[in-house]
């Protein structure tokens, strides 16, 4: 049986999280990190649960993109249960999707503490890398070994 709007609201406010419902299927919570607010949207569906914070950071200038677009790949590949990508609308979002069924308070409580970890760890650092051509991360997540510092 898939997992339903009424359980994720019970398994935030067990988590200690408040949040709202939208349209009968999408609930909104969110958490204040050390490097931003960060508004995250829950959408059970029949196959899957999907976590996501959109827009998460700006998307990229057109002098920085490549180098942002590189970063994000290799950041992407040392994330664990997250990923990094584009929205049909351009915006950048962090999200994680889990199986539909059979997911416990303790796996979800789970995957939002590591959405909530790679949000607040790696936000300054890309919309930093997005905005300005000049950014040098402080870590070399290159891609095709090109320094990024």
């Amino acid at each position: 049986m898939p997992i339903t709007v009424e359980t994720i609201c019970d398994w935030l406010q067990q988590y200690g999280w408040t949040y709202e419902t939208r349209d009968e299927a999408l609930i909104v919570t969110g958490f204040r990190g050390a490097s931003n607010a960060f508004r995250i949207f829950i959408q059970p569906a029949e196959r899957s649960l999907i976590l996501a914070i959109v827009p998460y950071v700006a998307p990229p200038t057109p002098e920085s993109r490549d180098r942002f677009c590189r970063y994000l790949m290799r950041l992407n590949y040392e994330l664990n249960l997250a990923k990094i990508g584009v929205d049909p609308d351009g915006d950048v979002a962090l999200s994680v999707e889990l199986p539909g069924e059979g997911i416990s308070y303790e796996a979800f409580a789970t995957v939002l503490d590591a959405l909530c970890f790679y949000a607040d760890e790696n936000y300054l650092t890309l919309l930093n890398l997005g905005q300005d051509a000049a950014y040098q991360p402080d870590e070399n997540l290159d891609v095709w070994g090109e320094s990024t510092s």
